[in-house]
């Protein structure tokens, strides 16, 4: 399905079991919705959205450049078209990233955030490094460019541990014991940062930054409790 906004027209599937808040799902930079799918079917007793991000995927948009909180603003506009109140955001990586912007920026929008592989801390390396990998990627040029934007933009405004405090969002944080790219450490130190009884994290054995080795049942079991936790 389509959803036409002033300036992008957002591709997204959606489905209904319930009443109660969906789950929004949110893929990785150069990634689309379909590699949300696994994790999605773990969840057959929730409503689900899938969405393909400005410059990913099906989604098609005029313009050339972004930034976490120009997503995040066209996020809220796709989710008020949908009428849709509030959602639970499930995000991988960078998706993880926006959901947390999100959250910040428009709490009353958002119950609760899990994410999973999640870059929060980029420094001037850390944004120089993934600009060089990503310019490998066997992706369409838009998407390097719109990606690139993002992750520069990094340089002039990020979020902090205390933004995610001051929200007061329920947040489960994970990654991989073998990432490389979003260590334990790195999981921990936000943790620590935000304090408090919103914030819990997962540490996963023997995974790395892909979906792939990621035990998605124990990930899907450990949002759930983390779900029950909260209410």
């Amino acid at each position: 399905m389509i959803c036409k906004l002033p300036g992008i027209s957002i591709y997204f599937e959606a489905s209904a079991v319930n009443t109660a808040t969906p789950i929004l799902f949110l893929h990785s930079a150069l990634g689309s919705s379909d590699e949300m799918r696994p994790i999605r079917a773990l969840f057959p007793e929730r409503s689900v959205i899938l969405l393909d991000l400005p410059g990913h995927g099906k989604t098609t948009e005029e313009f050339g450049s972004m930034t976490a909180s120009s997503v995040a603003e066209i996020i809220v506009q796709f989710l008020e078209r949908l009428r849709i109140p509030k959602v639970d955001i499930i995000g991988y990586s960078l998706g993880g990233y926006i959901g947390l912007e999100l959250a910040v920026s428009h709490s009353s929008r958002v119950q609760s955030v899990i994410t999973h592989a999640m870059k929060f801390y980029w420094t001037p390396e850390a944004i120089e490094s993934a600009v060089s990998t990503f310019s490998k990627a066997p992706v369409a040029e838009r998407t390097l460019r719109m990606t690139e934007s993002l992750i520069r933009d990094f340089s002039q405004k990020q979020l902090h541990g205390e933004d995610i405090r001051n929200s007061k969002i329920p947040l489960l944080i994970t990654t991989g014991e073998r990432d490389e790219f979003v260590t334990s450490a790195e999981v921990t130190r936000l943790w620590e940062e935000i304090g408090g009884r919103n914030a819990s994290f997962a540490i996963f054995p023997n995974a790395g930054h892909s979906l792939r080795k990621l035990p998605l049942d124990v990930f899907a079991q450990t949002g759930r409790e983390f779900w029950r936790s909260i209410i």
